[in-house]
């Protein structure tokens, strides 16, 4: 086997060869990231409902306020 120059980022043929297999480990931590990332979705989902919402009430906010100023009973 030859061994890499000091200070190079060559790495022996060896070590370069794919594995068979991730184990089961490996499956159900790849399972418990993706179930993460779903949650995270739904969240986002949810942090966006929201956003619709707020936007939806500040615009009828907006509209009462220039209804009342427009009556005089803001100066």
């Amino acid at each position: 086997m030859k061994s890499p120059k000091p200070g190079s980022n060559e790495c022996p043929a060896e070590e370069l060869k794919p594995k068979d297999s991730i184990g089961d480990s490996g499956l159900a931590s790849l399972a418990r990231i993706a179930a993460a990332l779903e949650r995270i979705a739904d969240k986002q989902d949810y942090l966006a409902s929201c956003a619709d919402d707020s936007i939806d009430l500040l615009k009828e906010l907006n509209q009462e306020f220039s209804s009342f100023s427009r009556h005089g009973f803001g100066m």
